[in-house]
């Protein structure tokens, strides 16, 4: 073989991406507090991102983006890191999202920057073989969190605004995600797939996904999906192409809206209803103050930022909702334009990889997705997935360089002995 797939770095990727849904599924199944399974696997995922970023550190070769390109990640989380140790344990500013100051250091560096910086340690993935088992086991996992959330009384489930969460180890937004997530794979693998009878499978799963989409009932994963569908479809298959496409998948949606929505109606939920308002009255469920708060104490420390916590008003002690307003208001200009440095690096790479019809494109879909999630919802320390694909996009466009550079070697040295 060519060039040899490493499947331990693969297994590795795919736990990053989808362990977390499976093990937060799994005290609704022992009927245990979420904490006893899911604390112990962010341990396991640490240590091995450990193993790996020291493996790969002593033992070069291993590094699948070139160190240049790594300094933009490596300066903001640099800067931001300083912030939140000189916020809590200097400055003492108010912090509400977690009991202890500690949980923020343990979810930046632990959960986000560690696991993160290992992928670019992590070579030689097959990330064919990652989709495959990505997706199946999302599928596995969306199916069993259905199972949980229907076989409870619905006035539970529904009670908190009419919408469905995922376990009890998962918020909503993220639950809708999930679903998006499971819808955008769908996609990908109908438009690579040739049979016909794949394609049928692939268009189920992706209305499975909207349904899981439609219970979570949050408004942000419609946006993602959205974005990302025109994105994906314009950019891989051109404009009237990708229009069309989108237009096949909408028009059975419009004409069956009635049934559609009668059918849905028997789960409750408040997801049209919440859509709706938006269109009408433009609610953002309170994020325009969030926005406001954020922007206000961005201008008290323009520089150097303020603090990486809002820290007046009715978000006094939370996070803004938006990451880059939060990436402005924590590290000042200077780390601002550093992080929106590299999301626009990000962005050109997903927009590379979707126009040259990589195989693996569909994470740069993914990535747009936990982008628009990170715009919305979630924190700088606590959107491990929007880190893990921005680094996974890097270490695809690398890998396949490298492999095509193995292959040319190889190719040429065969034909020179075959002149020999």
């Amino acid at each position: 073989m060519i060039y040899r797939f490493n499947r331990f770095n693969g297994l590795y990727i795919l736990v990053l991406l989808v362990g977390y849904i499976i093990m937060s599924l799994l005290p609704g199944l022992v009927g245990t507090n979420s904490r006893m399974i899911t604390v112990p696997f962010r341990g396991l995922v640490l240590l091995w991102s450990l193993y790996i970023l020291i493996r790969g550190i002593i033992w070069k070769g291993h590094n699948t983006i070139p160190a240049w390109q790594w300094v933009l990640f490596i300066a903001f989380w640099v800067i931001y890191v300083f912030r939140i140790i000189y916020d809590l344990y200097y400055v003492g500013i108010r912090a509400t999202v977690f009991p202890s100051t500690l949980d923020y250091l343990l979810n930046a560096v632990g959960v986000c920057l560690l696991p993160a910086g290992a992928i670019r340690y992590a070579d030689n993935v097959d990330y064919q073989w990652v989709l495959k088992y990505f997706f199946n086991l999302l599928l596995i996992a969306l199916l069993f969190s259905l199972l949980l959330n229907l076989s409870n009384p619905l006035e539970e489930e529904v009670a908190h605004q009419g919408q469905y969460s995922g376990s009890s180890a998962m918020n909503t937004i993220s639950y809708g995600h999930y679903g998006v997530t499971f819808s955008l794979l769908s996609m990908f693998l109908f438009n690579k797939s040739g049979e016909f009878y794949k394609k049928l499978f692939y268009v189920a799963c992706f209305f499975f996904g909207l349904f899981i989409m439609y219970l979570a009932g949050s408004r942000s994963p419609l946006v993602a999906l959205i974005v990302c569908l025109l994105f994906f479809q314009v950019n891989n298959t051109g404009l009237f192409k990708g229009l069309l496409f989108i237009l096949l998948l909408t028009v059975p949606l419009i004409i069956f809206s009635n049934q559609i929505i009668e059918f849905l109606s028997g789960f409750g939920g408040s997801f049209i209803t919440r859509v709706l308002a938006t269109i009408k009255t433009g609610n953002s469920s309170g994020r325009d103050v969030l926005y406001a708060e954020a922007y206000n104490q961005f201008l008290d420390s323009p520089i150097f930022g303020s603090a990486f916590l809002l820290q007046g008003g009715v978000g006094n002690g939370f996070y803004p909702h938006n990451i880059f307003l939060e990436a402005f208001m924590a590290t000042g200009v200077i780390g601002g334009l550093i992080f929106i440095s590299w999301v626009f690096q990000c962005l050109r790479i997903s927009y590379k990889l979707i126009s040259a019809s990589n195989q693996n494109a569909w994470a740069g879909v993914l990535f747009l997705q936990y982008l628009i999630y990170a715009m919305f919802s979630q924190a700088i320390f606590s959107n491990a997935e929007f880190w893990y694909l921005s680094v996974i996009i890097w270490s695809i466009t690398y890998s396949s360089v490298k492999q095509k550079q193995i292959e040319l070697y190889v190719t040429s040295k065969s034909i020179t002995k075959q002149l020999v």
